[in-house]
């Protein structure tokens, strides 16, 4: 999606722009209106502006919910995925066969490779890696579970790395598929340029309008647009998921230097 493209000052500015060129667009068309000496209800239009707006205020806070909702999924993922690599790392230490202390070696390079989220812009090749070692990780798994003495506690080793595997589909899925859909982002869009001319227009035909209170609402709009669309980011802008418990984790691990 091109949205999810651009970068987020250049939403915000653009956004800011946009709403700005359809409240004078509505202004330019609402003087014409009164020139060409055609009748207006001003009751009707501020209904029907007043309604725009409801709605637009209505789409928004869904969005900015269901943003909301990802940022915070991505949140709790991340301490979920330190507390299942520690249980496997720990239960893989209680193991007297060399293949623990494999074990272990793999899951301090994942660890240490999980905590550079946030500080790499290649993506698509963190996550390369990281599916890598995984595979790396279970051939060790394999080669327990083949042995004969597989016991109650070699089934626990296998089970937390399998919970490691899956975790980390879960936050690629949270961090790179789930986005706000396409569908509501050009509703909000669609929605807040309709608003922003129905008020030009109303404040045309009036013959009046307060550029200052029209500007600072069309930012206090765009400003909402620019939240949802941060928080709807993983990887950029003001709202990050906190990756702090990872890197402690990598450093109790030995593999972060101080």
């Amino acid at each position: 999606m091109l949205l999810n493209d651009l970068p987020l000052w250049l939403v915000l500015c653009g956004t800011i722009a946009m709403v700005l060129a359809a409240s004078e667009l509505g202004f330019i068309l609402g003087v014409r209106r009164t020139r060409q000496a055609k009748s207006e209800s001003e009751v009707q239009v501020s209904s029907l502006t007043a309604a725009h707006l409801g709605l637009l205020a209505f789409i928004m806070a869904f969005s900015f919910s269901m943003a909301a909702g990802h940022a915070d999924k991505r949140k709790g993922l991340v301490l979920e995925e330190a507390i299942v690599i520690e249980d496997a790392y720990l239960k893989a230490g209680l193991l007297a066969t060399s293949e623990g202390a494999e074990i272990q070696n793999v899951l301090r390079d994942y660890t240490r490779l999980r905590a550079t989220i946030g500080e790499t812009d290649d993506v698509p090749a963190l996550i390369r890696e990281s599916k890598e070692t995984l595979t790396l990780l279970w051939s060790g798994i394999s080669v327990l579970s083949a042995q004969d003495q597989f016991g109650e506690l070699e089934h626990l080793v296998v089970e937390s790395v399998s919970n490691v595997i899956a975790i980390n589909e879960r936050r690629v899925a949270a961090g790179v598929r789930t986005r706000v859909p396409f569908v509501i982002w050009l509703s909000l869009y669609l929605l807040l340029v309709l608003s922003m001319l129905g008020m030009g227009y109303f404040s045309g035909i009036k013959g009046q309008r307060s550029p200052i209170a029209n500007t600072a609402l069309s930012i206090s709009f765009s400003v909402v647009m620019f939240l949802i669309a941060d928080l709807d980011r993983p990887r950029e802008g003001l709202v990050k998921p906190d990756q702090s418990l990872i890197k402690e984790l990598s450093l109790r691990m030995g593999n972060i230097q101080n």
